[in-house]
Formats: C-alpha cells, structure tokens, sequence
C-alpha cells in the first residue's frame, strides 16, 4: 500500500474517531475509555490536527502483527460491537504489509479463537461518503427532516466534488439511502470508538432513536 493510500485511510479513521470524541453518546464515550489502549502510541490525537499528527506518526502507526485487542466474549457479555457472545476485535496494522500476509495472519487467529471473520469491510470512497453525510450534513442541520434533508445533502455533495449514486436517484429511494449511511456512519463511529477501523457493520431500523429516525423520515 502507497503511502498516499495509507494516508487517505487514517484521514478517514480521524474523522470518526474525532466524531466519536466529541459525541454526546454514552455508549461511544465508554468505548472510547474502554479502548485508550489502542490510542495509546498516537499522542494527543484528540487536540492535533491530522496533517501535524501524521507528519509526526506517519512512519510508526499500527507497526508489528495482527494481534487480539478484545478475546471472544462470553455468552453473558453484552458489550462487544458485534452482539452477545459473538465478539472478538483484530488490530490489523496498516503498515504497507501485503494483503497475502495480514489475511494469513488474520486466518490463523480466526481457526486458533474458532471464530468466523466478517464480511469485506466498505470502500473507503463510501466510508468518506457517510463521515460528510453523518457530520456536515445530519448533525449540522438538526432542524430539517426528511425531504428538506435531503435536499441539503445533495446540495452538499454537489459543492464538493458530486453527488454520490445512492442519494441521486428517487426521492423515496434516495432517503432510505439517507438514513442507511447515517446509520452505517454512527455505528462506525461506535467502531472507532472500541479501537477498531472500520469495523463490522450493524445497522438496522432501531439503531437511531425515536427523535433521530422522525428527523430523518419526516
């Protein structure tokens, strides 16, 4: 991986790990003290802008193997990203290793906990997508709802760099895309907040609450 690539990927990181430090939400505040020892070796990520923090970091982030920062959950433990009993995260270092030698790395620690691994992780290009959507869009304008939203969103998109497929077709379609990248984007936020990039991905019609999803479908 190129060093612009790998850049581009921490950028978007930041951007929901910023998210989840100034989040209100109680659940990613916990997972943010649960997971400080993740951060550990970034410094103070939470008060240096990303062009500082990577000129500082950009030769030592993420170094060595894929290790277990979370071991397989018990049936009782209800506070994994992925549901009771179901949990176990990966640090996966994104340090230029070939692809070959993290997916092996990562295929032994699967057979060696006797888990199964999650689905492809999203494209960085929709993870970007869904950060704008999530922070520029839906948390910056919490008086519209529904079409007006949406309308802002596109908007949006059309001043920076082109309306993304899903929120360009019809309405109705386009705001059911609307709530799912704002799902998709809290729940990676949640992600990041538990030390993980970009993380498995849950969403569903009760992930927002009440007051969020009239916001949205209104």
């Amino acid at each position: 991986m190129n060093s612009e690539k790998l850049r581009d990927i921490y950028l978007v990181w930041f951007g929901y790990l910023y998210l989840a430090h100034d989040s209100r939400r109680e659940d990613v505040q916990a997972a943010l003290k649960n997971s400080a020892h993740v951060y550990e070796d970034w410094g103070d990520w939470a008060r240096t802008d990303f062009d500082e923090w990577w000129e500082q970091h950009s030769d030592s982030p993420l170094r060595g193997r894929v290790r277990v920062v979370r071991p397989p959950s018990g049936p009782d433990d209800d506070n994994t990203i992925n549901g009771p009993g179901k949990g176990v995260l990966l640090w996966v270092p994104l340090n230029g290793q070939s692809t070959t030698a993290l997916r092996d790395q990562v295929e032994a620690i699967l057979k060696k906990e006797n888990v199964m691994g999650q689905r492809s992780a999203p494209r960085v290009e929709e993870l970007i997508h869904r950060l704008h959507v999530y922070r520029d869009v839906f948390l910056n304008n919490p008086t519209l709802q529904g079409m007006d939203l949406l309308a802002r969103a596109r908007a949006y998109f059309k001043e920076n760099g082109g309306v993304p497929r899903g929120l360009n077709g019809g309405d109705e379609s386009s705001k059911r895309a609307l709530r799912r990248y704002i799902l998709k984007a809290e729940q990676t936020m949640l992600n990041v907040a538990n030390g993980i990039f970009p993380g498995p991905e849950r969403s569903g019609p009760d992930d927002l609450t009440k007051a969020d999803s009239d916001h949205i479908e209104a």
